[in-house]
């Protein structure tokens, strides 16, 4: 989503796995006055998987909402549900990730993980993981990290001759990374660092 600012983004993506199927999902969230995001994926096949990668920006009085859900069915099923992401100026940001084992899913995993930067004391940051289990023989996990820029490592950096804004916006598009780097097409990539490292510049609370 790299939209102009004053729009409003709904998106909405189910996922039906069968036998072996490995589904592998992408999403970055940068843009739009209101933006909310849903994902619905039932892993009923045995064997199947469903991993989905999200970089979010909330910048401004933005507000960005996150609803993701792994429903487990098969046996050996996997999940892991990761996001990365900034918040700056007045923006709020809303995260729900749910993982839930039905009966019969033996030896399934599911993986939850937050990464969230801010930059501002007004932002408003919710994060509700819920993991619910209706089998015995599964393995669910969920971590979250809310934090600063470690000035230990600004100060590492501008004293290798970087501006404090540069060594912020490297420390930042190295979280990012991990996310980017796995869309396979170089142009949209491009897109995306140059909205990236635009929207950093741009923010006042950012520079200095």
């Amino acid at each position: 989503n790299l939209c102009d600012d004053s729009s409003s983004v709904w998106s909405g993506v189910a996922v039906t796995t069968e036998d072996n199927a490995h589904v592998n999902m992408t999403r970055i969230a940068f843009s739009g006055s209101k933006a909310l995001y849903g994902v619905r994926a039932d892993l009923k096949g045995t064997g199947s998987s469903f991993d989905i990668d999200t970089g979010y920006i909330a910048d401004k009085d933005r507000m960005v909402d996150i609803n993701d859900i792994s429903n487990f069915f098969g046996r050996e099923t996997r999940s892991f549900i990761n996001n990365v992401g900034i918040l700056m100026g007045s923006s709020r940001k809303t995260l729900r990730d749910t993982v839930d084992f039905k009966r019969g899913s033996v030896h399934a995993v599911g993986h939850e993980k937050e990464d969230v930067v801010m930059f501002s004391d007004d932002v408003i940051n919710l994060t509700t993981p819920l993991i619910l289990c209706g089998e015995e023989w599964v393995e669910g996990q969920h971590a979250a990290t809310t934090t600063r820029l470690d000035e230990r490592v600004l100060y590492y950096l501008e004293s290798r001759g970087l501006t404090k804004s540069l060594a912020k916006r490297l420390v930042v598009c190295s979280k990012f990374a991990p996310v980017i780097d796995k869309i396979p097409d170089e142009a949209i990539k491009t897109a995306i660092y140059a909205d990236l490292t635009r929207r950093l510049d741009e923010n006042a609370g950012f520079k200095g």
